[in-house]
């Protein structure tokens, strides 16, 4: 004698089938989305490091008991930013501001990125920096997302020169504009 028992599971393959097809189409439609993904920031590197402007972003760092914001780490960079310091990406990437530029403490500029730092109002200004070898003017803009700051740093060292020549030339002219002033004087005074 043989006993059997038969369980339709027609359902259960179908539905097996249709999880394998959802699978499927889930991981090619993801797959599309990393790759528009990988495409999209391509896309945003090629701007920031077309950017005659150098490009930062920051990480704030902060003291672990005080939560006072003590440095700044170095997390993304652009080109520009690595010809304007003439260092290599390793040399900043994951790194702070005050491990690679030891002399920024000394600076108002320090005291400027703090606050952005702490209270998130965006900055604008122009700066001298003659610290660790450098001697550069530039105008530096920053802004803070959470706990990242984007500073931005565009290089008018020449423009800052030029301006500085105009000014000692003005001076000059200036003096010798008083002095041919004092000799009319005292030659009209004379005749």
């Amino acid at each position: 004698m043989v006993r059997g028992i038969a369980k339709d599971i027609t359902a259960q393959r179908q539905y097996a089938k249709e999880l394998e097809q959802q699978v499927q189409w889930r991981t090619q439609a993801l797959l599309q989305a990393n790759l528009l993904v990988e495409q999209q920031a391509d896309q945003l590197r090629f701007v920031t490091d077309s950017a005659l402007t150098a490009i930062a972003l920051y990480s704030i760092v902060r003291h672990k008991d005080t939560g006072e914001v003590i440095d700044l780490r170095y997390e993304l960079i652009n080109q520009m930013a690595l010809l304007m310091t003439g260092r290599q990406t390793d040399d900043l990437i994951g790194h702070t501001m005050l491990e690679v530029f030891s002399g920024m403490k000394a600076t108002t500029v320090w005291v400027q990125y703090m606050e952005l730092a702490q209270n998130g109002i965006p900055l604008r200004y122009h700066n001298h920096y003659n610290q660790d070898g450098y001697d550069i003017w530039y105008e530096v803009q920053g802004v803070r997302q959470g706990e990242l700051l984007v500073l931005s740093f565009l290089d008018i060292t020449e423009l800052k020169q030029t301006q500085l020549k105009l000014e000692a030339l003005n001076k000059d002219l200036l003096e010798a504009n008083e002095n041919l002033q004092q000799f009319a004087f005292v030659a009209s005074h004379d005749l």
